[in-house]
């Protein structure tokens, strides 16, 4: 096969990894070549004019000379015109045809006054943080292009529990594929422990869930009054929307984040999906998405919410509520080169067909509250299990 054929095929989008490989070695060879080029052949013009005079003939070596680096210049101009147009074509052409092919965290940028600029991952890790992380935010994601479908990464995570504190994790993308080696937990914070197993008790292991519940309930009892407890409850039955904001109103509890039933047979990867109830402590700019296509994907968006107190949880109906989970699971579903970026993989699809048969149901809650306010709700019948994941001496600790 020619070069010709093998290029064709690499713009059609047709080549192997083997054939794409060989081309952009090609592409690679001929940007060296050029520079060598360009650098040496002006370096080799002052050669041209020392050219001696044959017998004495004076102006006869000049007429060689002109006629020399007459050509000459021609040929360097033409040279230097083909390595510009060359660089161009891959500057311009070439690079944006091979970075199309692998995820960019940077496409759609958006600016945002007094923020520094961020794309298309902070959107998708804003959403994918919120359905799977609970009582974490991760609103940003810096990315710094480092050449062919390699970008340099500065992801910003935040603890809804305590106080918002930031965290910051450095990783990079190499031609579709996250650098786990450096990432940390940037993807999997929010369970200190198997979240289905204690919500189901569908385990042998029961025992072990009957431990932690027993082990949290006394620890609460020896917590300080001033002490600010994260806790996981679990509920004995699943419960809607609207019995949701009632358990809150009622407890004077903050719900960090809502556990979602989207699954008959839950295994522990697909029993993490859920939502925060409180909104995004950082929001999406309504122009980070199509608001028609995903109705509430943020919920500030919502007139209730206003944009303004992250506390008026009760305000919000139902309604609200259903429709930004769904929005959430659909925007995810759209979102194949994100996932195949970070290495995860759920079914989205199952879900929502799950949600929209069964509706919205909540199986457990991650709260924060006051020593006095975990404890009573760790009272409450409608709570099976509790589980204490942080504690702070009090709400002012960081």
């Amino acid at each position: 096969m020619s070069f010709r054929e093998l290029l064709t095929k690499y713009e059609s989008g047709t080549a192997t990894k083997e054939e794409i490989r060989l081309v952009e070695a090609e592409i690679e060879k001929n940007e060296a070549i050029n520079e060598y080029l360009s650098e040496h052949l002006i370096q080799a013009m002052p050669q041209i004019n020392n050219v001696p005079a044959a017998n004495g003939d004076k102006s006869e070596a000049t007429r060689i000379r002109k006629r020399i680096n007459r050509k000459f210049r021609n040929a360097v101009v033409a040279s230097v015109a083909i390595v510009l147009a060359i660089v161009c074509l891959v500057q311009f052409a070439v690079f944006p045809f091979i970075n199309s092919r692998y995820y960019n965290p940077l496409d759609g940028r958006i600016n945002v006054v007094g923020v520094n600029e961020w794309g298309q991952m902070s959107i998708d890790m804003s959403v994918f943080s919120e359905l799977h992380m609970p009582g974490y935010e991760t609103p940003f994601v810096f990315a710094k292009p480092e050449g062919l479908g390699r970008y340099n990464l500065t992801i910003y995570q935040y603890d809804s529990f305590r106080n918002y504190s930031e965290t910051q994790y450095s990783s990079r993308i190499i031609r579709g594929k996250l650098d786990q080696s450096a990432i940390g937990e940037a993807f999997t914070r929010g369970l200190g422990f198997n979240w289905v197993q204690l919500a189901y008790g569908n385990y042998t292991d029961s025992e072990k869930i009957t431990i932690v519940d027993n082990a949290s309930r006394n620890e609460l009892a020896r917590l300080p009054e001033s002490a600010h407890v994260k806790a996981y409850l679990f509920f004995a039955e699943t419960i809607d929307m609207q019995a949701l904001t009632g358990f809150v109103s009622a407890n004077n509890a903050q719900v960090l984040w809502a556990g979602i039933k989207c699954s008959d047979n839950e295994t522990l990867w697909d029993g993490r999906f859920g939502f925060s109830p409180l909104g995004k402590y950082i929001p999406l700019t309504p122009r980070a998405y199509d608001s028609q296509l995903y109705p509430l994907l943020e919920l500030d968006d919502s007139e209730p919410m206003g944009g303004v107190n992250r506390t008026n949880f009760d305000k919000l109906n139902s309604d609200v509520y259903e429709t930004h989970f769904i929005s959430m699971l659909q925007y995810m579903m759209a979102k194949d080169d994100f996932m195949d970026v970070i290495g995860f993989s759920y079914d989205y699809s199952d879900a929502l067909s799950y949600v929209r048969q069964n509706g919205v149901m909540c199986h457990g809650v991650v709260v924060s509250g006051s020593r006095d306010v975990i404890e009573r709700l760790a009272t409450n019948p409608m709570v099976r299990y509790i589980a204490i994941d942080d504690v702070m001496v009090s709400a002012f600790s960081r």
